[in-house]
């Protein structure tokens, strides 16, 4: 099966935990002594502060050069001198001080440089700490004029993180977590923060302690800062500065791809049937990990080992090809576990009855129950599009159903499919599949078709009056259609932001069409 597209794959990674949440958001404020930059306070007012001008370097330094370096003896070597309420920054006896004092708000000074791919190595010492140490501190990489950036973390309780600044919030890149690379007897501990690329890497007392990719920044400022956890100071001393110029061998990868082992937990309310994982490089995602008959059942573990690859993408589908959760660029340096979370379902429509659905003559066909099991469409007039909407309406939705042809038209070339956004005026978006394998997402204008998407063939859809499954998420202005967990087309287009939910039919002239659908799933698109 092929993966989204790379387009898809950029809107999808937009959605933060939408559809499959996968980094958490921390709540702390972050303060930045940048020039004209807007501060957010934890208390939501936004305050303006001075520093130092950027030197923005031109030339393109070769591998592992020395490009900067500061013992801090010199107290005019360009970093901040500040003194406000969220603390203090300063030369003292030799060394760079940075002094924290407002609750759950980070204080720092910049360097008043500009570098892309570095290696940044420090000396740090906590001089004075709050009672319940409640703190954290470290060094900050591609700082943006608006405090935008990546913080690579250590506390005194032996605990490490990376995370990223990005329009006032706090992302933990990776999580907080305790590491005994980390000294917590008060010696000094030497911190390598390492921006090569889209490659994230923080070493403590050089051991890597954690590893990940983030393509939201690629240069900026240093920063070296301090957080207080309470209303207590804390205070940090930063010595021997040097940064070099990335090389590929600053990022400790494992020898052997063996060494790559990832356990996956079922968290979800669906049984697992398909599961991939393939190398975030790969266009397909290739063969089930799950043989023929095997499982994961909620709450159920199972864990994957001789992976080949750092960085892998995960795809798990239930019995039916349904996208239970998708993740892209899981990091195996630095995650050894994933849960599975799957999105909540709105509506469960068996057919068993049709409540809320139409039935009878429509115009151009007929509505019925076959057998009290199936809801069957049948268009008898020629190059007649028929549209039937439930009373179930929505907004970001996903759709899932199970659905076969019963007449397929004249030369297999009837249309049946599901319908999301519908309009009172017979407008909205038709994911539809044609008699002889072949799909696209359709815009209905007033009962009139308009192609989104080519028309396109796969392997996996199967023709005439075999039965599909098909997916349709209609999320934001953005649809997607997957066949069979197949992903079939993808495209924008803002003309709907909601409506009603149904199924959809065409005839071609010659002969009549019918599609039959077994059940039909509505899940939030969260």
């Amino acid at each position: 099966m092929k993966k989204i597209s790379v387009l898809y794959i950029v809107f999808a990674l937009m959605l933060v935990a939408s559809l499959t949440g996968c980094s958490a958001v921390s709540n702390l404020i972050k303060s930045d002594p940048i020039k004209e930059m807007l501060l957010a306070t934890p208390a939501g007012t936004l305050e303006r502060m001075d520093a130092t001008d950027v030197v923005q370097s031109t030339e393109v330094p070769p591998s592992d050069q020395l490009l900067y370096s500061d013992d801090f003896s010199d107290s005019d070597s360009g970093w901040n001198i500040i003194d406000d309420e969220y603390g203090t920054t300063d030369y003292i006896d030799g060394k760079y001080q940075v002094v924290a004092i407002k609750e759950s708000s980070y204080n720092w000074g910049v360097a008043g440089q500009y570098f892309s791919d570095v290696r940044i190595d420090v000396d740090v010492d906590i001089l004075d700490d709050n009672a319940d140490e409640e703190d954290g501190f470290g060094v900050d990489c591609r700082i943006q004029e608006n405090g935008d950036g990546y913080g690579f973390r250590i506390d005194t309780k032996g605990n490490i993180a990376i995370e990223l600044f990005y329009e006032d919030e706090t992302t933990e890149l990776v999580e907080w977590q305790y590491n005994d690379a980390v000294y917590t007897d008060g010696r000094t501990n030497h911190l390598t923060a390492i921006c090569n690329g889209a490659d994230l890497t923080l070493k403590v007392n050089d051991v890597q302690v954690a590893s990940t990719t983030d393509y939201t920044f690629f240069s900026g400022d240093i920063a070296l800062s301090v957080y207080s956890g309470s209303a207590d100071p804390i205070t940090a001393a930063f010595d021997n500065l040097m940064v070099h110029a990335a090389t590929i061998a600053d990022v400790n990868v494992p020898a052997s791809s063996d060494d790559f082992a990832l356990e996956l937990n079922n968290e979800s309310d669906f049984t697992i049937c398909g599961l991939f994982i393939v190398p975030s490089a790969e266009e397909f995602w290739n063969d089930d990990l799950l043989a023929d008959g095997e499982s994961i059942a909620p709450g159920e573990s199972r864990n994957f080992s001789n992976l080949t690859d750092s960085s892998v993408d995960i795809r798990a589908e239930t019995c039916d090809y349904f996208t239970v959760n998708e993740a892209y660029e899981i990091n195996l340096i630095s995650t050894s576990t994933y849960d599975l979370t799957g999105p909540r379902r709105l509506l469960h429509q068996p057919f068993d009855n049709t409540e809320g659905w139409p039935n009878g003559v429509v115009d151009g066909g007929m509505v019925s129950n076959s057998n009290g099991e199936l809801y069957s469409l049948t268009v008898t007039e020629a190059d007649k599009l028929v549209t039937v909407s439930s009373d179930f309406s929505g907004q970001d939705l996903i759709l899932f159903a199970k659905a076969s042809m019963v007449k397929a038209g004249a030369e297999d070339m009837g249309i049946y499919g599901l319908t999301c956004r519908m309009q009172p005026n017979g407008s909205g978006v038709f994911f539809a599949i044609r008699g002889d394998g072949m799909a696209s997402i359709i815009a209905i204008n007033k009962g009139e078709m308009e192609q989104l998407t080519d028309w396109t063939i796969s392997e996996y859809i199967n023709v005439g009056i075999e039965e599909n499954n098909i997916e349709a998420d209609c999320l934001d202005s953005y649809y997607t259609m997957f066949v069979n967990g197949d992903y079939v087309g993808y495209v924008e287009d803002t003309r709907y932001q909601s409506g009603k939910v149904g199924v959809a039919v065409f005839s071609p002239a010659g002969e009549s069409t019918q599609a039959d659908f077994d059940f039909i799933d509505v899940y939030a698109g969260e």
